[in-house]
């Protein structure tokens, strides 16, 4: 419920509509997911 209310705050602050909201959330954790993947397969396969 918490994450839904600052989705809200985001929302009226910025005024930015949700399918842009979620498309630069999707990408921001795209890219920290290639990032953390590779450290975990740099650590634990090479």
């Amino acid at each position: 419920m918490l994450f839904v209310s600052v989705n809200e705050a985001i929302f009226s602050f910025f005024k930015i509509n949700f399918c842009e909201f979620n498309l630069i959330f999707f990408i921001v954790l795209m890219i920290l997911g290639l990032k953390y993947n590779s450290v975990y397969l740099k650590y634990h396969f090479f």
